[in-house]
């Protein structure tokens, strides 16, 4: 985002690390499968593609026998992932 300034423009890059990204999405699996660990809703998360590769990682997944992805940004090719 840019940030105008006495005329000159100042960048702010929100970005974060993969390991930080990672640590937001297993916490979000944590808290998620709190209520049902068999049940994994995980809707209106906001995940992209490349967050499908760490939700497929996780540990946490291993006993999911349901997962609701709806209202996200994932392309079909990256669900093959999972």
């Amino acid at each position: 985002m840019g940030i105008i300034r006495g005329g000159s423009a100042e960048y702010d890059d929100n970005a974060i690390s993969i390991q930080e990204k990672t640590a937001q999405i297993e916490e979000n699996i944590r808290l998620a499968l709190l209520a049902d660990s068999a049940s994994l809703n995980l809707s209106g998360k906001y995940f992209i593609d490349e967050d499908v590769k760490i939700l497929a990682q996780s540990v946490q997944t291993k006993s999911v026998k349901t997962l609701d992805l709806g209202d996200n940004r994932i392309a079909g090719a990256e669900l093959k992932a999972l």
